[in-house]
């Protein structure tokens, strides 16, 4: 994957994108990935909107999330967890995600 985007050579090595990887790849949260996301995470590479809500955001992901349906036309992430309630003594088991980083996946 290069800017969001699946590369030849991925796809020549027989690679597959990730789940995660296409999640991470969504900048704009609109459950599409296209130009604008490549666009949005070049900029962010280069220190460009990074305080806007356009630019890089974590997620957090329940780590037994999977789901062979998510490709470039179909982001979502239903099991994107809130930690406002969590209480003492609660073991979580996350993926945390950084928008816009899919080679630290």
């Amino acid at each position: 994957m290069s800017v969001g985007l699946e590369t030849v050579k991925a796809e020549a090595e027989g690679r597959i994108t990730s789940e995660l990887e296409y999640i991470a790849s969504d900048m704009t949260g609109d459950g599409y990935l296209n130009y604008v996301d490549a666009i949005q995470m070049l900029m962010a590479s280069v220190g460009l909107g990074l305080d806007t809500p356009e630019g890089p955001s974590f997620k957090m992901i329940d780590s037994a999330f999977s789901d062979a349906t998510i490709d470039e036309k179909n982001i979502y992430s239903p099991h994107i967890t809130s930690l406002l309630n969590v209480v003492d003594d609660t073991s979580l088991n996350l993926n945390i995600l950084l928008t816009g980083d899919i080679t630290g996946i």
